[in-house]
């Protein structure tokens, strides 16, 4: 998806080498070059790649890990984010919240506030909530409003690309790539979840890429 759309972006951003320029924040010439010119903007040509041999018998190709680094919404993975928490101090006061298909991210987030609400023992919270959900509860009925969510600008934004679907062989890649991401999900995440849903959409995510972990 992170490949896909940033091809996208770099096609509104960069119809041309005239108008494609480096930033402060991030180097698009160099991303265009590896997603379009090394690639052919096919992410099969990247994730295979990562499970090349790479020098000294190491596992994965150290010249696609540079390529994937380049790409703004691949460069950095979930180990990277949250690496130097000290999570024996936070805790207790991170609460995941889980995109995973066949759970509401909806219902995870009325959880977060009802643990949140037992948390701080605030009464008024509770009817806040109550009063919020309701609210939104009639929100879902207005057909105006269902338009307007069904419009494409709300759709993500690299659904309208031309994409190849990702090989066994990439998927296989990709999920060693991203390793320390799922041991992170087991053991840190996972056990930071304050509720069951929270619990079973990392379960889920872990469940579907077992096979491919192994």
């Amino acid at each position: 998806s992170g490949f896909y759309f940033r091809a996208l972006r770099l096609k509104e951003n960069c119809p041309d080498e005239k108008s494609c320029s480096d930033d402060d924040f991030w180097p698009q010439t160099t991303e265009k070059g590896v997603i379009f010119d090394k690639h052919g903007e096919d992410v099969n040509s990247l994730a295979e790649a990562l499970c090349e041999d790479g020098p000294g018998g190491r596992r994965g190709s150290e010249a696609a890990r540079e390529d994937a680094k380049a790409i703004l919404h691949v460069a950095w993975t979930l180990n990277d984010w949250v690496e130097g928490i000290d999570w024996s101090l936070k805790t207790r006061d991170v609460f995941p919240l889980v995109q995973e298909p066949g759970f509401s991210l909806e219902d995870e987030i009325d959880a977060m506030v009802e643990w949140m609400n037992k948390r701080s023992a605030l009464d008024s919270l509770g009817a806040g909530f109550a009063a919020q959900r309701d609210l939104a509860l009639k929100l879902a009925d207005d057909e105006t409003l269902r338009r307007s969510l069904a419009s494409p600008r709300f759709r993500h934004y690299s659904e309208s690309a031309s994409k190849t679907p990702l090989s066994s062989r990439g998927e296989e890649c990709l999920a060693r790539y991203f390793k320390k991401d799922y041991e992170l999900l087991r053991r840190k995440v996972k056990p930071a979840c304050k509720t069951e849903v929270c619990k079973k959409a990392v379960q889920s995510i872990l469940s579907r890429r077992e096979h491919l972990l192994v």
